[in-house]
């Protein structure tokens, strides 16, 4: 890789972006254009022979996890996240995502959903990044999911709703 900032020291492959967002996926892909040297894609980013980019569903995104990587910078919505077999892609597949960044983190609050399920299931990578401006949108459970995935919280959901939520 070309990479001009020091990722080798704490070895860093890939870093897969998700955004609790999903219209920052664009927004996420500018920005690396404008502040770094680093290359991105987009999953499922696709140009048509027009020059329109569109972005493909599920089948196309499971196609570029299938293949190998040469991004930096991976970036897709949480919503991918509900499909069992890109989580097993994202953990086990050719690609290695040593680092994985979750911008709007309180997007993901429910531990009990498909998506919240198997977002706590991306659990190979040795950095772990739950970016939020606001952490606590309505309870203090709402903090669980992030705080959990990244390894600050160690019991399950009912003994932290049980300590963190009044009835």
């Amino acid at each position: 890789h070309k990479h001009t900032r020091n990722y080798y020291t704490y070895q860093i492959k890939n870093c897969l972006i998700i955004c609790g967002i999903n219209t920052l996926k664009t927004n996420w892909k500018k920005e690396i254009l404008i502040h770094g040297t680093e290359s991105s894609r987009i999953l499922g980013e696709r140009t048509r022979k027009n020059g329109k980019v569109i972005f493909g569903g599920l089948k196309e995104r499971i196609e570029d996890l299938k293949a190998p990587i040469e991004e930096f910078f991976t970036i897709t919505n949480i919503e991918t996240l509900r499909s069992d077999e890109i989580i097993k892609l994202i953990n086990t597949g050719i690609n290695q995502f040593d680092m994985i960044v979750l911008d709007e983190a309180h997007c993901a609050k429910n531990p009990s959903s498909n998506q919240g399920k198997n977002f706590l299931k991306l659990n190979k990578a040795k950095y772990k990044i739950a970016a939020t401006g606001t952490v606590l949108t309505n309870t203090p459970i709402d903090a669980y999911v992030p705080l959990k995935w990244i390894g600050k919280e160690k019991c399950n959901y009912s003994t932290f709703k049980y300590y963190f939520t009044k009835y």
